[in-house]
């Protein structure tokens, strides 16, 4: 008879103390709510920054969590992963030394179009300062650090390993791969040095869309996901124009340009999944939460997707044109980069049926054109109604009216927790 456990991810994260960073982000939310949902991991303590961060915490929960009830296993602490010291208070510290046993570090700064002087605070200074404390942990098993893809988005040959040789900034798309990268480069030599490299795995996510099924379907935070807030701007940028009775020439363009390259976007549930299992399974090192090489589409079908529900009063077809323009935000939607996903693969072979059915990290599970669809129904109805009740007004899909119209379109449309 098998000794095996039915769910080794459950034997792993069963009984654990977790600190957790990034609890109020897109993801690290997600986090929260899996494996406390699915796991009897003993405490998670959060990391929240600013004053009344448990009021804080709980009140992000009810907001995009409103059927799942609040878990007394989540303990927040104060702390800011900008401020020195991680702005924790010496009591908490000497708590977490005692007790935590897994860090999850899901915080960053994840502006797209910040400098690097002000991502480097987080994304490095913050990450190296939070390594640095979890040094001194005794009973620290594992430290995840959740990192991006792009890392290494100078190199033709993005293969899932340790650092890379240094190059000057401007070989990297955008400020905040550059700043992941260097702090990669610091942690890992760090831990080398110290010996403890085979407690750390490093989870690479290509770029974060909504959720696929958990914590429901098409979950996420406004402004956390960026393919959602540039198909927003193209959504406004289109119903604007029909508004007004402008139509958009069609453009010809070639190459890239045109939205043909395979664009990356991985759901939030594979990405939490990847990160959960992972790390049951005893895989150290980097893994990338991908989904170019197994499960990938077209930038260009995306937009596609979206406007062919728009109406012939909506929308004309100079999808190549909207396309073009939108390369000229983010160089990261005129690119290619294909990451394989070997690890996960390798991963899904040794995973119990019990841990396939709860915690699959196999993104091939995602039907892309349905996945595409659900988000432009979710929102589409929400740019449309903007733009007539804002009258040119030249408010942003990104500020607080569309945030809270989006949570009105998200709860009608939101089936029961699956968590």
């Amino acid at each position: 008879m098998s000794s095996c456990p039915r769910s080794q991810v459950r034997s792993f994260w069963n009984d654990k103390t977790v600190l957790l960073t990034g609890a109020t982000g897109n993801l690290g939310l997600a986090f929260l709510a899996k494996i406390l949902h699915n796991t009897s991991v003993k405490r998670i303590y959060a990391v929240v920054r600013g004053a009344g961060y448990q009021a804080r915490l709980m009140a992000l929960w009810e907001k995009h969590l409103p059927d799942t009830p609040w878990d007394e296993r989540i303990v927040a602490i104060e702390g800011d992963m900008s401020r020195r010291g991680l702005g924790l208070g010496k009591s908490v510290v000497e708590t977490l030394r005692k007790e935590v046993e897994i860090i999850v570090h899901m915080a960053a700064d994840i502006n797209l179009r910040s400098t690097i002087p002000t991502l480097f605070l987080t994304n490095v200074e913050g990450s190296l300062t939070l390594a640095l404390v979890a040094s001194t942990f005794p009973k620290l098993a594992l430290y995840i650090h959740t990192s991006t893809s792009y890392v290494n988005a100078n190199l033709p040959n993005l293969s899932q390993r340790f650092g890379a040789p240094p190059m000057s900034w401007e070989a990297w798309p955008f400020s905040y791969a550059y700043t992941k990268h260097l702090c990669e480069r610091i942690l890992t030599k760090r831990m080398k040095d110290a010996g403890t490299l085979d407690r750390l795995l490093i989870n690479h996510p290509a770029v974060v869309g909504p959720s696929f099924t958990a914590p429901y379907p098409m979950y996420e935070i406004p402004g956390s996901t960026p393919t959602t807030s540039l198909l927003l701007m193209e959504l406004e940028s289109v119903a604007k124009a029909r508004a007004k009775g402008i139509v958009a020439p069609a453009g010809q363009v070639t190459g890239f340009s045109n939205g043909r390259n395979i664009f990356d976007e991985v759901p939030t549930d594979i990405v939490v999944n990847i990160t959960i299992a992972h790390g049951a399974y005893g895989t150290r090192g980097v893994v990338h939460a991908s989904a170019s090489h197994s499960n990938g589409a077209c930038y260009r079908e995306i937009f596609d997707e979206a406007f062919g529900y728009m109406s012939e009063r909506d929308y004309s077809p100079g999808g190549v044109h909207h396309i073009r323009g939108i390369m000229g935000i983010f160089k990261l939607c005129g690119m290619e980069w294909m990451f394989r996903d070997d690890r996960t693969r390798e991963l899904l072979k040794r995973m119990t049926n019990e841990d396939l059915r709860d915690f699959n990290p196999d993104v091939r599970l995602v039907d892309m054109k349905r996945y595409h669809r659900d988000r432009t129904l979710k929102w589409i109805k929400v740019v449309k109604a903007e733009v007539v009740r804002k009258n040119e007004e030249g408010a942003t899909l990104m500020g607080e009216p569309i945030t809270a119209q989006g949570k009105e379109v998200e709860e009608t449309h939101r089936p029961k927790a699956s968590l």
